[in-house]
């Protein structure tokens, strides 16, 4: 997975430069899940709801609700007080 950190770097800086955000949920959602197998998983679970914020604002529904559940399930196993969530 340390390889796969260093491309989501690049994919990141790439995305910031693209004019287009169509695929910008999807990028964020790889990058939240590579995040977490090198990551506290605590740090990676905001990037799943930015990458749900980010599919629903182009339209893309389908990549929003795989970035929700993953939020969730990131949740539920990071051990997150239910009460504090958004």
């Amino acid at each position: 997975y340390e390889v796969g950190y260093h491309y989501v770097k690049l994919g990141l800086a790439l995305m910031k430069q693209s004019p287009s955000r169509a695929n910008d949920g999807q990028i964020i959602f790889n990058s939240a899940y590579t995040r977490m197998h090198v990551e506290p998983m605590q740090t990676s679970v905001e990037f799943f709801l930015d990458a749900f914020k980010t599919a629903m604002k182009s339209g893309d529904t389908r990549n929003a609700m795989k970035c929700a559940f993953f939020y969730d399930v990131s949740c539920f196993w990071s051990g997150a007080n239910w009460k504090n969530l958004r």
